[in-house]
């Protein structure tokens, strides 16, 4: 029974294995899917907002042009000073972003300026005022540390031509960097995104992260990160210092004097698998709910429905087969399939029962001792001797014992005869070949109250049926009737009359031989034959005589 609860439930583990192999490709699948939308996600992202903060260099570039034709024929410097910060505001201040507005002479010396510095400060050593003044366009300085403030800043400069057409003065719009953070922070905070700004050569100049778990920021402040140089818009996925696994998108945002500027937006891979890894246990809690019911109902459903009947039938055939014939099922005989074996193994119990029992009827009025046997095999494979399993009552008077004390005990133990007078040799035959064989025996032995027994054994069943019968009383008949058929021969041969014997039908049974002489016919050609028929057949004449009237 207990394999048949492991193989009901091993089926239902395999009915549901599909689904567990089908949630984990499932597993493999979505989480490389949900990696490639995050991904694709992240490159859409990166490209919008370096989209948008690119305008901040288009902007400038508007602001520089349009003073740029304002300016074109010798503006005086006191009135550039209200000019510069009145473009400040209008352009620039309004939109959020924290500006400086330069105005500076051909030899780098500030002509104006928005905000008034304490101190002279010259831009003639610097690489993108000298390109400014060669270029005709506007052009974007390298990352640079405000000597005052040391925050991370960015020139837009454009020449003013003067009336030779010769490259004059410059004016310029310095962005800090460090407080695009209130720009740039909301997008970081959601998602706990990581953005980077890198100059041409991959250096980070700017790094933000989003906030942990319990809403903090992790860092707001601009540092140097070091990671590949690229040269246009795309993803990869980049080692953190922490170890972490990073994905990127990247997309490049200025053209600077040195080469091109990047925006890098990222995230932890391990928090864009967390919502698939969620998904996952939530299907898993399902599926593993869904299974631990199905197993209840399926163990509860065989207990009650499959392995009870069957745990009855069982128990009801053990019994049965211990001799309880009055042992049944005790299930419904209804249409169903278990109430159908049920009806079949009552009713095969019942036919079973009544067989046995005319059987026993049988043997217990046999006039034979039989008994059922069984081989006791040795290691070599040899049948060493038969174990009694049963006996009928005519075997327990020969033996004049109760039968539940024969039941049990080896043959050669309870007749130990049949070891050399070739009955046991005959049961062996029997037991290897199936060939039954009979015979008899003198019983000169004190265990049994006969003085000869005739035995026939059978093999049934795999069993040895054994039956001795005493004929010792036959025996003596037949030598009593030899004895006299000796005595009356004598007495018929030394007769001198002819004498036979006739049966009902006419024919010899006996010869003297005097008859044999008077009829000149031999005891042999006598002996069966029709008397009237062979010497009494007609008279002298040749007259046939009817054997009626002989």
């Amino acid at each position: 029974m207990t394999s048949i609860r492991g193989r009901a439930l091993a089926f239902v583990f395999l009915a549901f294995l599909p689904l567990v192999i089908a949630l984990g490709w499932h597993e493999v699948v979505h989480r490389n899917e949900k990696i490639d939308s995050a991904i694709e996600v992240l490159k859409h992202q990166t490209e919008l907002l370096a989209s948008q903060h690119g305008l901040i260099a288009a902007t400038a570039e508007i602001i520089l042009t349009e003073h740029s034709l304002n300016e074109r024929k010798g503006a005086k410097a006191g009135k550039a000073s209200s000019v510069c910060s009145s473009e400040i505001a209008l352009n620039f201040v309004a939109q959020g972003y924290s500006v400086n507005f330069f105005r500076l002479r051909e030899n780098g010396a500030i002509a104006c300026s928005t905000f008034t510095f304490s101190g002279q400060r010259n831009f003639s050593d610097q690489f993108w005022f000298r390109e400014a003044r060669l270029s005709g366009d506007m052009v974007i300085s390298n990352f640079l540390q405000d000597p005052i403030t040391h925050e991370t800043i960015l020139f837009f400069a454009k020449s003013l031509d003067g009336e030779d057409g010769v490259a004059g003065e410059v004016v310029a719009l310095s962005v800090n960097l460090t407080r695009l953070e209130n720009k740039l922070f909301p997008l970081a905070a959601r998602d706990q995104k990581h953005l980077i700004l890198t100059d041409s050569t991959g250096e980070g100049v700017l790094h933000l992260h989003g906030t942990d778990d319990h809403g903090v920021v992790t860092e707001m402040h601009p540092v140097r990160f070091n990671i590949p140089a690229v040269s246009t818009t795309g993803t990869t996925e980049i080692i953190g210092q922490d170890g972490s696994s990073l994905i990127y998108g990247f997309a490049p945002v200025f053209t600077t004097v040195s080469g091109v500027a990047y925006l890098w937006i990222g995230a932890n891979k391990d928090l864009v698998l967390e919502s698939v890894f969620v998904e996952t246990l939530v299907a898993i809690g399902i599926l593993l709910t869904i299974i631990l019911v199905s197993l209840g109902t399926a163990i509860l459903g065989s207990e009650k429905f499959l392995l009870g009947p069957l745990q009855a039938m069982g128990g009801m055939a053990m019994r049965f087969g211990a001799g309880d014939h009055a042992a049944r099922t005790g299930l419904s005989h209804d249409n169903t399939e278990v109430g159908q074996l049920a009806q079949a193994f009552d009713l095969m119990a019942e036919t079973i029962s009544g067989s046995e029992s005319r059987f026993q009827a049988a043997v217990e009025a046999s006039l034979d001792a039989i008994f059922i046997l069984k081989s006791s095999i040795d290691e070599a494979g040899e049948v060493r001797d038969f174990r009694v399993i049963g006996v009928n009552g005519r075997a327990g008077d020969m033996f004049g014992k109760p039968r539940e004390t024969i039941i049990g005990q080896n043959l050669c133990d309870l007749l130990p005869i049949i070891r050399t007078n070739g009955v046991f040799d005959s049961c062996v035959t029997v037991a290897t070949t199936g060939t039954a064989v009979e015979d008899e025996f003198t019983a000169d032995t004190p265990e049994i109250k006969a003085d000869w027994l005739r035995f026939q054994a059978g093999k049934m069943d795999g069993h040895i049926v054994l039956s001795l019968r005493d004929v010792t009383h036959w025996k003596e008949m037949t030598k009593e009737q030899t004895r006299l058929a000796a005595h009356n021969r004598l007495i018929l041969d030394s007769m001198g009359d002819g004498i036979f014997g006739v049966d009902l039908e006419g024919r010899a049974t006996f010869v003297n031989p005097r008859i044999t002489e008077m009829l000149q016919w031999t005891e042999e050609d006598l002996l069966g034959q029709n008397i009237h028929a062979l010497c009494h057949h007609s008279t002298a004449d040749g007259e046939p005589i009817r054997e009626e009237d002989c």
